[in-house]
């Protein structure tokens, strides 16, 4: 019986060892771990009830291990094109919504220096519109 249920019980996604029944598990997605396994791949931390995380090529990261993963991997890649995401409807990708020249950016960085809420004379003084 038990050589039944080590082949054909529920597995820990990170150690593929049989879990059972009367043990308490975590569950992410469609994945199923010990309490012990549910641990981020980079620092180790014990993931809790509650804590960010996320699961890339069924592997767990913890937030802030993904981001920095991101952060690192955007960086040793200069030749690649970043796509934020951001598509219309029909999947064409968004173009940015203004592009400033560098005289139009310092002029309205002093100006919100000044004040965090211009009033529209001083937009029109910038040459946006």
């Amino acid at each position: 019986m038990l050589f039944i249920f080590r082949l054909f019980g529920t597995k820990c996604n990170a150690c593929t060892q049989s879990i059972p029944s009367h043990e308490l598990v975590m569950r992410a997605l469609s994945y199923v771990y010990h309490l012990r396994c549910f641990t981020c791949v980079i620092c180790d931390t014990q993931l809790k009830k509650g804590d960010e995380f996320v699961i890339k090529d069924n592997q767990l990261f913890c937030k802030l291990d993904f981001e920095k993963q991101c952060v690192l991997t955007q960086v040793n890649s200069p030749g690649a094109v970043s796509d934020n995401g951001h598509t219309d409807r029909r999947g064409i990708p968004k173009r940015p919504r203004s592009i400033l020249t560098t005289q139009q950016r310092r002029a309205l960085r002093a100006s919100f220096d000044i004040s965090q809420k211009p009033c529209r004379k001083v937009w029109i003084g910038l040459r946006f519109f």
